[in-house]
């Protein structure tokens, strides 16, 4: 499997940065290629949502179960989609009374070749727009 890892420094508390990722039915709201989301079971220790991108005309919806650790991580694990395998996780770690640092670990394997010529082209850049796209959102929600 193929590795992205993404982690930055915020001047945003972590438990709000982790309400804004748990939030994950806002997604089409503020994170980039995000088309639709659906949540099919959300409750306080698990959220199964079903997420469809548009990547410029390149559209693909997957489905991952997300376990949700308060304020700390939330695990996603796939449940169905054009994937082969996805886990990711993102962490929130308190670093200062006022800052805190975010990260973003994804694992990901693609079966079709010509798909994952495009996924491996791009997941570094997307990865990188979405999670600052949660740095600006909390910039609007947060100030």
């Amino acid at each position: 499997m193929k590795t992205v890892y993404k982690e930055k420094i915020i001047p945003y508390l972590a438990n709000d940065m982790y309400s804004l990722v748990a939030n994950i039915s806002s997604y089409s709201d503020f994170v980039p290629y995000c088309n639709l989301t659906i949540i099919e079971k959300d409750d306080d220790k698990e959220v199964i949502a079903s997420i469809e991108l548009n990547f410029h005309g390149i559209t693909k919806k997957f489905t991952t179960t997300n376990t949700m650790q308060l304020n700390e991580s939330i695990s996603m694990q796939l449940k169905g989609g054009h994937l082969e395998n996805l886990n990711g996780k993102w962490i929130f770690e308190q670093m200062t009374t006022t800052s805190s640092k975010i990260t973003l670990h994804i694992e990901y394997e693609v079966s079709n070749n010509i798909y994952a010529g495009v996924v491996d082209a791009v997941i570094e850049k997307v990865s990188n727009e979405v999670l600052m796209a949660f740095v600006a959102r909390a910039g609007l929600v947060y100030g």
